[in-house]
C-alpha cells in the first residue's frame, strides 16, 4: 500500500498527537495564545465599534 503526501502527513500528525511528550509541551501555550486572541479580538471589536459611532449617520 503506497500513501499519498497528504496521507503520509495526515498519518504523522495522528501519531504525533498520541505522544504525551509533545503534548506536554503544547499545553503550556495554550493558556497565554487564548487570552492573546481574546485581546486581539476585543481590540478589534472596539476599533470597529469606534469607527462606527465616529461615521456621520445617514438616513
Amino acid at each position: 500500500m503506497k500513501l499519498s503526501h497528504a496521507g503520509y502527513l495526515a498519518l504523522r500528525l495522528t501519531i504525533a498527537q498520541n505522544v504525551p511528550a509533545a503534548r506536554q509541551h503544547s499545553d503550556k501555550l495554550i493558556f497565554p495564545t487564548a487570552i492573546f486572541l481574546a485581546g486581539v479580538g476585543v481590540a478589534v471589536s472596539s476599533f470597529s465599534l469606534k469607527q462606527l459611532l465616529k461615521a456621520p449617520k445617514h438616513h
